[in-house]
This record gives C-alpha cells, structure tokens and sequence, in this order.
C-alpha cells in the first residue's frame, strides 16, 4: 500500500522566502490612501473620487469657489480644487460635520498642493462632546514659510523648524495633526518629512455647541494680489486611537 502525505500537512521544515507583510503595508499596496502616517485606527477617509461631495464651503471674494477637478489629483481621478478670487485675504474655507470619535487621540491627514503664488493654510478642527469644544488649530504662513499652532489663550504661536511648502508643480505634501482629547493637549503635526512635538501645548476650550461632533475645516487665503490663485486638496482621513 502507497502511504503519501495529505496535501495539508506541512511534516518537514519549510524555509521562509519572503516575510507576512502587516494589514496596514498590504492596505497601502491595494490601493488605500491611507499610505503616508498608518497610526491609529481610521474612522472616515474622503478620496474626492465620487461625482458630487457632501462638503460645504464659505468664501471671500466674488470669484472664490470650490469644486471637484479630475486633474492634479493626488491619488485616483479626482481631487478637490479651491480657487481664490485675487484680493488679499480673500479665502476659501471648506468644511464638513463628522460624528463624534471614539474620545482619545485623533489623528486629521490631507494631501495638499498649493498654487505659484503666496498662499496661506489654516486647518481648524472643532471636537465637541457636548460638554465642551475644543478648537485645535494650525496656521501655515507661507511668507515666512513658518507653522503655528493655537494655544490655549486663543492665539498663534510659532513652531520650529520652518518647514517650506513648496509650490513647485505637481508637488503634493502630506500634512497630520494629531491631538489627545482625554487630555485636553496636542500631540504632534506632521509636514512631510518633519514632525512638530507639541505635547506641550494645552489645546483652547470654549463653551460647547451642544453637539457631539467635530466640525473640520481647511482654509485657504490669498496673500498676493495678483491674480486668482488655485489650491487643491486630497486624501482626507480622520483617525482614533492614535498611538
């Protein structure tokens, strides 16, 4: 009688080829945007790739405006464009309500690429657990090519190392702001290839809107008169459980 080996069994040593890559390496290959900073765990991520969008927008400037494009994107087909009329401090701020997270550490990613021309970025994130609001909040200075941060008292202050965003074509540049709700404070920003400790800093608190929700905001203002400017943002995701 032949006796062979069931096709199951795996009785003699195997020599390992290639190591298991992780779920989050193996999500980046497949396809996620979701492939530059892989803490925490995501909870909501925007590719702009759908037909119409579900944020909303405030603008300065008569010809200010925002709209889906399906060119300079940063991944997929398309990507969200906002033009700014050519005043300065004209602006476009594009905004959406989320649900309330898991409270902790959240983590907010984008993708953004700037015009030629001077352009600021505020980001500005309002987390409310109905009780009270934080508003965290980043100010980009392009002239200076310095980021701040919004303390406690309600006003901006510079970090350091000045980090340039540059504006050279096609050149996106991943930005994450990471704060701990639990505690009140910031934990880092992220700029590309630099990272910002601001464990240190308590983030503002204000009365509550009487919502569980977070409100996000990016902001875009014009800061040379010259012409109408063009910046265009992608990849937006919302973490919890930041690390």
């Amino acid at each position: 009688m032949v006796h062979t080996l069931p096709d199951y069994t795996t009785k003699y040593k195997m020599t390992t080829i290639f190591g298991k890559i992780d779920d989050a390496e193996l999500a980046a290959r497949l396809g996620s945007i979701d492939s530059f900073d892989r803490r925490g765990n995501v909870v909501w991520m925007e590719d702009f790739e759908a037909p119409i969008h579900d944020w909303q927008h405030t603008d300065v400037g008569a010809e200010s405006d925002m709209r889906l494009v399906a060119n300079h994107h940063y991944t997929g087909g398309q990507c969200m464009e906002l033009e700014i009329d050519n005043a300065v401090d004209d602006s476009v701020d594009m905004y959406r309500c989320l649900r309330k997270p898991v409270y902790g550490r959240l983590g907010f990613e984008i993708a953004y690429l700037p015009d030629w021309q001077n352009n600021d970025l505020e980001i500005d994130h309002d987390v409310d657990n109905s009780i009270i609001q934080y508003n965290p909040k980043i100010y980009y200075d392009d002239s200076a090519s310095t980021w701040k941060y919004w303390d406690r008292l309600g006003v901006y202050q510079d970090l350091t190392p000045t980090v340039k965003i540059e504006d050279y074509w096609e050149m996106w540049h991943n930005i994450k702001l990471v704060i701990d709700v639990s505690t009140g404070k910031y934990v880092r920003l992220i700029v590309d290839d630099t990272t910002f400790d601001l464990s240190g800093y308590a983030m503002e608190q204000v009365a509550t809107n009487g919502y569980d929700s977070m409100f996000i905001h990016y902001k875009v203002i014009q800061k040379v008169a010259v012409a109408n400017s063009i910046a265009h943002l992608d990849n937006f995701i919302a973490t919890q459980n930041e690390i």
